[in-house]
């Protein structure tokens, strides 16, 4: 049953869709008044019906106009016609019934005076229907037959014996006050409707005003939407333009590097060739190869955090481990200053944790490095590791590096973690360094959950700390091997490798390895050589060569697996390890996306034990 009615609602909202509050009230009201309009007749018709008062076809005449009157009001409202419809029905009430007075007969009515006074009440209902739905020449047309009518009931049936004393005066009264009370309800409805009026057309103006003033606001945030997105590609465009930048650069200056470092390497090896001084002259040559290699570290390292693209990689290690090694691989600066690293070793931080060890350690590399170079000689060093609390499942450990070093003052300790921030230039030029290490220790702090903090005095020295949670985990961490000789390995690898200086670096690298090796120049000259040669064991294969590069001969390799007509030859080439040997960098969770197809990478520049370890591990027969 509810269903017509949601329905017609429907069809009304949709008539009247962008009208103004107070039409749409209006178009429902009217609505209402016209079904309750229906109601009364059919009750009317069911009571004259039933009672058969005098004068029963003009009551069903009159009550069936009113229904005619009723519909076309309906129809004209779902036309979005509202005044049309208020016309229609104010004129097809007052017509036929006043019409109805005029003729009828005084002897019809048993009681005048009550037939007086419902006409009086039922003309104010009408009245005000027609000033408030119907157009203003309707109201006042209305009005004018209203008055009429009124007028004429009173001299054919109100002025007539035999009513006579009080009821006479009764009836007087009430012609004229009726008239009275109809005129000032006109009156007053008259200036309600044309307040009214007003009032919407100056809400109108307002909505119209208001809606100019979001289009223009719209326009604005197009445009300034348009502009910061051009703005963002433009910004995009320059971060891609200088990662890139950087990530050639990397590749630039490490290949080069490669030939500094793996050379002094192979040269310090030959102890018997060279005296104490030529060997510490070597020495100078391979620590500043490596400080280059590190400052090139740093810069890559903070471009990625800037545009976060720097991602952990969790896996298993032990606090105790790790705070040694990190102290192992300082222990020769700290030497050449007189300066010892206490740490106390205990039990308690062999529990196995789940976290970034590479970046944890790098974080302490880089605070005891600070620690190091500027404390003086004689001085003290500290590190600890404490473990505050294990709660389900997580432990938070703070670690805390300690020096009796120049310190830092505290103005400066407000942008010691600034990029490029020294306490401030004779600092840089007494210690050097590039004032990133701190900077990107605390963005590494902070993207493991925790906030690095400096505690100092200048002269007497600085503490750096940190708090991390780790998840406790039941693997154990097996400790990595102590350097011991390298093996003679034999291998027969095929190395791709466009730089001459490399070849010469990585022959005498093999050659010291027990290794035979052929050379390619590009990956179409390797897939050549595969192709025709049996009897490789493993391939390393650089990224950016002419011709063809590193990635798309693996992709030939490793699809001769499934080439049918693929030779004998291939079908073993198909299978071998194939090593990235490359200058860029690579991240060890983004390899299998980067280098599809690749077994594992080296990355240039290349030590001796790093290219043995990783040799080792894809011996023919051997399992990780």
């Amino acid at each position: 049953m509810l269903r017509p009615i949601e329905m017609y609602l429907k069809r009304l909202d949709s008539a009247y869709e962008g009208q103004n509050h107070f039409i749409r009230l209006k178009a429902r009201l009217l609505s209402g008044i016209n079904v309750l309009l229906v109601a009364l007749v059919v009750l009317n018709l069911v009571r004259i019906i039933w009672l058969q008062p005098p004068g029963l076809p003009v009551r069903i005449l009159i009550n069936l106009i009113i229904t005619a009157s009723v519909a076309v009001s309906l129809h004209k409202t779902l036309q979005g016609k509202l005044e049309m419809a208020g016309s229609y029905l104010a004129l097809g009430l007052v017509i036929p019934i006043h019409l109805v007075v005029a003729i009828v007969p005084a002897s019809y009515y048993e009681q005048p005076l009550g037939s007086a006074f419902q006409l009086i009440v039922f003309d104010a209902f009408l009245l005000l229907l027609a000033l408030i739905f119907s157009s203003k020449r309707t109201a006042v047309a209305c009005f004018i037959i209203i008055i009429l009518g009124i007028g004429i009931h009173y001299l054919r049936t109100l002025s007539v014996d035999p009513i006579e004393g009080t009821l006479r005066y009764a009836a007087d009264n009430l012609a004229r006050d009726g008239l009275l009370a109809l005129s000032f309800i006109f009156a007053i409805g008259v200036l309600l409707t044309l307040m009214l009026e007003a009032f919407t057309k100056q809400s109108e103006q307002m909505l119209l005003s208001i809606k100019s003033m979001n289009r223009s606001l719209e326009k604005r945030v197009r445009e300034r939407t348009k502009e910061l997105e051009e703005v963002s590609r433009k910004a995009h465009i320059a971060t891609q333009a200088k990662s890139d930048f950087l990530a050639n650069m990397s590749h630039e200056i490490r290949t080069p590097l490669y030939g500094i470092i793996a050379q002094t390497e192979l040269l310090k090896e030959q102890k018997n060739r060279f005296s104490e001084e030529d060997l510490k002259e070597l020495a100078v040559i391979s620590d500043s190869g490596d400080l280059l290699l590190h400052l090139v570290n740093d810069i890559l390292d903070f471009s990625k955090i800037e545009e976060q693209q720097l991602h952990l990689e969790p896996h298993a290690f032990t606090p105790n481990l790790l705070v040694l090694e990190s102290i192992a691989t300082v222990a020769s600066s700290a030497e050449k200053k007189g300066l010892h690293i206490d740490f106390e070793a205990c039990k308690e931080l062999e529990i196995p944790l789940l976290g970034d060890s590479h970046r944890l350690k790098q974080i302490l590399l880089n605070l005891l490095s600070n620690a190091i170079k500027f404390t003086p000689k004689g001085g003290e060093i500290s590190t600890s590791v404490q473990i505050l609390t294990v709660e389900d499942s997580v432990a938070h450990l703070h670690f805390k590096v300690t020096d009796t070093g120049i310190g830092i003052d505290a103005a400066t300790k407000n942008h010691i973690f600034d990029r490029f921030t020294q306490a401030d230039n004779s600092t840089t030029r007494q210690y050097g360094g590039s004032g990133l290490g701190l900077t990107i220790s605390s963005r590494l702090v902070s993207m493991m959950g925790g906030q690095l903090s400096v505690e100092s005095h200048p002269g007497k020295g600085s503490t750096f700390d940190f708090s991390l949670p780790f998840p406790v985990v039941a693997t154990k961490v097996i400790p990595k091997p102590q350097s011991k000789p390298y093996k003679q390995l034999g291998l027969n690898i095929l190395i791709a490798e466009d730089n001459e200086i490399n070849r010469k670096i990585i022959r005498k690298q093999l050659e010291s390895l027990g290794c035979t090796m052929v050379f390619a120049i590009n990956g179409l000259e390797a897939l050549s050589i595969l192709n025709t040669t049996p009897g490789i064991q493993l391939v390393l294969m650089d990224n950016n060569m002419p011709v063809m590069d590193g990635k798309r001969a693996t992709k030939i390799i490793r699809e001769w697996k499934e080439l049918k007509s693929a030779s004998p030859t291939q079908k073993i080439a198909a299978e071998l390890p194939i090593i990235a040997f490359t200058a860029n960098v690579i991240e060890s969770s983004e390899f299998e996306n980067e280098y599809p197809g690749m077994t594992d990478y080296l990355v240039k520049p290349l030590k001796m034990q790093k290219l043995h370890d990783a040799l080792e591990k894809h011996l023919p027969g051997k399992t990780e």
